[in-house]
């Protein structure tokens, strides 16, 4: 299964239509990231009836608004509830 790379607009939309959603949220300077995102591209084949997403925090103030409103001060981070 492909992990999609969503801004907040999707990521809203496909939580509210799937049960299960594990979303990396990540910026491109963080060095962290990097080092997680091979690890976090491999789940799909190993964790079934989950959907994988990734939302850069950056990428539109949106996204960004959005991270604030969640208190998600650090990244890669994937612990956080809708």
């Amino acid at each position: 299964m492909e992990i999609l790379d969503v801004n907040v607009e999707d990521l809203q939309c496909i939580v509210s239509k799937e049960k299960r959603v594990v979303v990396l949220v990540w910026i491109r300077s963080c060095s962290a990231c990097s080092k997680f995102k091979p690890v976090f591209n491999t789940l799909p084949d190993h964790i079934e009836d989950v959907v994988f997403l990734r939302m850069n925090q950056l990428k539109t103030i949106e996204n960004l608004r959005y991270s604030e409103s969640k208190d998600l001060n650090e990244t890669p981070t994937d612990r956080f509830r809708l």
